[in-house]
């Protein structure tokens, strides 16, 4: 089952096609001990996941995030400026975004003139990659298939949809640390992000 599926799926479960169907997926999904996630059929990565990776986040994280085009960090600073304080802490962030616009760019690049040594933007576009297949598969996948990776301790942030220019995603999952250490979509995000990273800075 591919990745945009489960996520797909618990959002169905989340919003209830019908009651039946959010029964039975809740069942499975939602109240099975060591698979025990919480899902959100629509939320902005501000306000929702900023509180809910707060409560495990040490001060020596490392972060991993995929995003768009960078337009919900232009229209809301409550998410540059937690990004800002997480960096503040001590904290490192690893930030891909995939053709980002030149309003967002400017963000991000003061950011990280601001925090040189804790801070990477990466702008992609899978034109550029054309010669690297799958990096340009990732690329164009992650053009709305977004997440959040944090270590020490794990936690996973997962937007199954977030279309260009929303201000909010969709089917969206959050996994505390116990979860996120023993799912191995953790290990795989972080490894596909790291080639993307290296391609497109090599390309």
């Amino acid at each position: 089952m591919t990745d945009e599926l489960v996520s797909a799926l618990m959002g169905f479960a989340a919003v209830g096609i019908t009651a039946g169907l959010a029964y039975l997926l809740s069942a499975r999904f939602t109240n099975t001990g060591a698979k025990l996630k919480r899902f959100y059929p629509e939320a902005g990565i501000a306000s929702v996941m900023i509180p809910l990776v707060s409560a495990h986040r040490t001060k020596d994280s490392t972060v991993y995030i995929v995003g768009s085009d960078g337009e919900y960090a232009c229209g809301n600073p409550q998410w540059p400026n937690g990004l800002e304080s997480w960096l503040a802490e001590g904290n490192r962030v690893s930030y891909l975004l995939i053709d980002p616009t030149e309003a967002a760019i400017k963000i991000f690049r003061r950011i990280q003139d601001q925090y040189p040594d804790h801070f990477r933007f990466t702008a992609a576009n899978s034109s550029s990659v054309r010669d690297k297949p799958r990096v340009s598969e990732l690329i164009h996948k992650y053009e709305t298939f977004h997440f959040a990776l944090f270590d020490n301790p794990p936690q996973m942030w997962i937007e199954g949809s977030h279309p260009r220019k929303s201000p909010v995603a969709y089917n969206c999952e959050y996994l505390p640390p116990k979860e996120a250490a023993t799912d191995p979509r953790f290990y795989r995000f972080k490894d596909n992000f790291l080639l993307v990273q290296h391609g497109v800075s090599k390309a």
